[in-house]
């Protein structure tokens, strides 16, 4: 994998971006009316999901029919971006400019793919001062499809002519490792709140920091 690598592929919110827990608060506020309380292991099991995908989860579990309209969709949408932090940079992970100046002294590329769209995160990563470490973002609006769908993947080695052998994909949600696993890359798993047995990676490190030791 080492001899023909060409490029690294992140995912955005919560594996750069300390988010999840935004958006999972958000979630949360947004049923308030339902009375339920959730754990850890519940939040664990939102992490990149959208509202659909939450409102199944908890309907499911808790046996209640959660709102699911798209106006919801929407709404959750809106939440996510204007409880963005205005210096975003708090959100940074540490670990995240010390594995991107490994990777760029590697000389391999560094690629964004996320359900968020392109132009938020443009934002966020500029006012985060990371926008020169990174080659190409792709969000959402790109492949019109979200993760877990592996069109988002196949849509980034397509775009750039690279094969599947050439790129590795690093994730922190199940629906994240099934986006890339689907298209054949080899998938990493970042622990931050999710499980190993969550993910059912290829690999799983805790931290970006033990990229190091695997490119």
């Amino acid at each position: 994998m080492k001899d023909v690598l060409k490029a690294v592929i992140f995912d955005f919110d919560g594996t750069i971006a300390d988010t999840e827990r935004i958006y999972i608060d958000n979630f949360i506020s947004m049923i308030e009316d339902y009375g339920l309380s959730f754990d850890e292991d519940d939040k664990r099991h939102m992490v990149g999901c959208g509202y659909s995908e939450k409102a199944e989860y908890v309907s499911k579990k808790y046996h209640v029919d959660i709102r699911n309209e798209e106006e919801d969709t929407a709404l959750f949408r809106k939440l996510n971006a204007d409880n963005i932090p205005k210096d975003p940079s708090c959100l940074l992970y540490d670990d995240v400019i010390p594995a991107f100046q490994m990777i760029r002294k590697k000389g391999l590329k560094i690629f964004l793919c996320s359900n968020t769209p392109s132009d938020r995160i443009e934002k966020i990563v500029t006012k985060m001062g990371i926008i020169s470490y990174i080659d190409e973002i792709f969000g959402k609006d790109k492949f019109l499809v979200r993760k877990p769908s592996s069109v988002a993947y196949e849509y980034i080695l397509k775009t750039k002519g690279l094969n599947k052998d050439e790129v590795i994909a690093i994730e922190d949600s199940k629906g994240g490792i099934k986006s890339a696993k689907g298209a054949g890359i080899y998938a990493i798993g970042l622990c931050r709140v999710s499980l190993p047995e969550d993910l059912n990676a290829d690999i799983h490190i805790n931290d970006l920091n033990e990229l190091k030791m695997i490119l």
